[in-house]
C-alpha cells in the first residue's frame, strides 16, 4: 500500500508554494492594471469638473501612439496661464484642427470640462496631459 503523505523535501515544497503565490500576486496586479487602462475612457466620464482658464496659446498637433507610432490622432494643445496645458481631441480632425486652434483668443478665458481620469491620473503621469471633454468661452 502506498503512503498518502507527500514525499520530497518540505522546505523545497514551501519555496515552490511561495514562488507560485508571488507569481499569482504579480498576475493579479497586471490584470488590475490592464483593466484600469482599458476602462480609462469610462473613468474620464466620472466626476467631471469645470475649470476656468486663461488662454496663453493654442496650436494644432498630431499625436502618435501604438506600435512604432502607427496610430496618429489630431488634437489641439491649449496652453493656459493658470491650469497648465490641456488637450482638445474630441471632434478634432486633420481637416479642422487649424480652425479650432485659431478659435482660441490669447488672453481670453475658457471653461474646460475635465473628467476624473484626466484631472487626477493623467496630470500626475510624466508626459501625459489632461484631455478636455468640452470647452466654451467665458462671456
Amino acid at each position: 500500500m502506498k503512503d498518502p503523505r507527500p514525499t520530497g523535501n518540505p522546505a523545497s515544497r514551501e519555496r515552490r508554494l511561495r514562488s507560485r503565490r508571488w507569481w499569482n500576486i504579480g498576475a493579479l496586479f497586471m490584470f488590475v492594471a490592464f483593466l484600469f487602462l482599458v476602462s480609462s475612457p469610462y473613468l474620464d466620464t466620472l466626476a467631471v469638473e469645470t475649470v476656468r482658464c486663461e488662454i496663453v496659446s493654442a496650436e494644432p498637433r498630431t499625436a502618435s501612439g501604438g506600435s512604432r507610432g502607427s496610430v496618429s490622432t489630431s488634437e489641439v494643445l491649449v496652453q493656459t496661464s493658470d491650469c497648465g496645458p490641456v488637450i482638445i481631441d474630441q471632434g478634432v480632425s486633420s481637416d479642422n484642427q487649424e480652425e479650432i486652434a485659431s478659435s482660441f483668443a490669447v488672453g481670453s478665458e475658457y471653461e474646460f470640462d475635465i473628467g476624473w481620469y484626466s484631472r487626477v491620473v493623467m496630470k500626475n503621469m510624466r508626459g501625459n496631459l489632461p484631455s478636455a471633454q468640452d470647452y466654451r468661452p467665458v462671456e
